[in-house]
């Protein structure tokens, strides 16, 4: 379980260290980015050694993407 928390946290430090109204300063943005290269790398390796586990996420993600999609049709959302 404790491996599934390095992605969390990858994305957060993925969309942190990119988002530029965040206002770091050059060392802030070169350790968050170096932490998500390597914790993104990591889950990469998950991802190939254990395809159980890719697709299981693959189905949860998807899952969610597509009640998403069903909720905002039905709200009127339209872009």
């Amino acid at each position: 379980m404790r491996l599934a928390w390095w992605g969390a946290i990858a994305v957060n430090l993925g969309s942190s260290c990119f988002n530029k109204r965040l206002g770091l300063n050059w060392r802030e943005f070169t350790i968050m980015f170096v932490t998500f290269v390597i914790l993104f790398f990591v889950e990469v390796t998950i991802a190939k050694t254990k395809p159980a586990a890719l697709f299981f996420a693959a189905c949860v993600l998807g899952v969610g993407f597509g009640m998403r999609w069903y909720a905002l049709k039905r709200a009127g959302y339209e872009r």
